[in-house]
């Protein structure tokens, strides 16, 4: 005979932070880049930079210590980058810099 109890679920995985989005992942080689922004939270930046993304940038995160830095890049020309970082600073009120 069935049990009228109904089924026990399991239950859900403890929150952490996500996994890193392979979409946001730094590119090969060297160049310039531009560093918009060094947030505590991987959600927080991986937003940033799809937001970013959406608009034609390419973006990617990376980690130092316990920071997530969202750059854009990269570029083989220090005078793209800097295109690049006046346009984002116009554009989308970053104060970006530059690094290589």
């Amino acid at each position: 005979m069935p049990s009228s109890e109904p089924a026990a679920r399991p239950s859900p995985a403890p929150a952490k932070e996500s996994a890193p989005d392979t979409a946001l992942a730094e590119p090969p080689g060297r160049g310039y880049v531009v560093q918009v922004a060094a947030v505590r939270r991987r959600a927080e930046a991986e937003t940033i930079a799809r937001r970013l993304n959406a608009k034609g940038y390419r973006t990617f995160v990376t980690t130092r210590g316990d920071n997530f830095r969202i750059r854009v890049g990269k570029y083989g020309e220090r005078s793209a980058a800097e295109a690049i970082a006046r346009q984002l600073e116009r554009e989308e009120r970053f104060k970006p810099w530059i690094t290589q």
